[in-house]
């Protein structure tokens, strides 16, 4: 992978120079801190920006649809990207599930920016499906913007790299409007939506493992962050879910309370 380099020299007394290297690639990369900044100065704009407005009912439908269809094209170009990457450098370590069908969502983020997308374009308000999507898309989100390991492994403007990261962003995007116009109230009783989208997805992977001959699907066995077995454990796709369900359930008993207060 090419690495760009950006050096800076500063001269100091008795004519000695201190070179300043800076990696724009890789994780925290300059590449990876200029889309923090970027993502997080635009998430502040759109919170200050819903807090003064109120669009009417019609307005919002429209930007809630017109978003969806934007996060699944994105998620779906970052699909394709990654596949035909795979398909093309089959013979590599790093290719895996090089097939066409594997165009089939395989991970979290996937899943859940597919079922987020669908159920914001064909969805009425609050409907079921974003129970599941709210949650698993958050935290799919949290991690490709602080934790983006792939970035140590591939280029920042590969497209199955930066896609992934917009799809992530325009997700997180998504999920603050929806929650700050109330088109998203949690509760506790929809919280076995959470339960049921977490067992289809689950089953999805085994599925594509077992049948599809996947290489690897859903985080089985495959845990978020490997650095030690503590860690391993902590990230495992079953106790991920366990800490989402009791998050679905905590924020559904909280916005239950608010809706009695109101």
């Amino acid at each position: 992978m090419l690495e760009i380099i950006a050096f800076s020299n500063m001269k100091l007394a008795g004519n000695c120079e201190i070179i300043i290297a800076m990696n724009f690639e890789g994780m925290y990369g300059g590449f990876h801190l200029i889309y923090l900044f970027l993502f997080s100065l635009l998430l502040l704009i759109e919170i200050l920006y819903l807090r003064k407005k109120d669009p009417n009912d019609k307005t919002i439908d429209l930007i809630i649809r017109v978003s969806g269809v934007i996060l699944l094209l994105l998620v779906t170009i970052n699909r394709i990207a990654i596949v035909s990457w795979n398909i093309q450098n089959a013979s590599s370590p790093e290719a895996e599930n090089p097939h066409w069908w594997c165009v089939i969502p395989d991970t979290w983020c996937s899943f859940s920016a597919f079922v987020l997308g669908f159920s914001c374009l064909f969805g009425k308000r609050n409907n079921i499906a974003l129970h599941f999507a709210v949650y698993t898309s958050t935290f799919g989100c949290i991690m490709c913007m602080f934790l983006p390991f792939f970035l140590n492994v591939q280029g920042f403007w590969e497209p199955r790299s930066i896609f992934g990261m917009l799809h992530h962003s325009w997700a997180f995007h998504l999920i603050i409007f929806l929650f700050m116009k109330g088109e998203f109230m949690p509760s506790k009783k929809k919280t076995l939506a959470f339960l049921a989208g977490a067992a289809i997805m689950m089953g999805l992977g085994y599925f594509e493992i077992y049948v599809m001959g996947y290489d690897h699907s859903m985080q089985i066995g495959d845990p978020f962050v490997t650095a030690t077995p503590f860690l391993s454990i902590l990230t495992s796709w079953y106790s991920s879910l366990l800490a989402l369900a009791l998050l679905a359930l905590s924020a559904g008993a909280i916005g239950d309370k608010v809706k009695k207060g109101r």
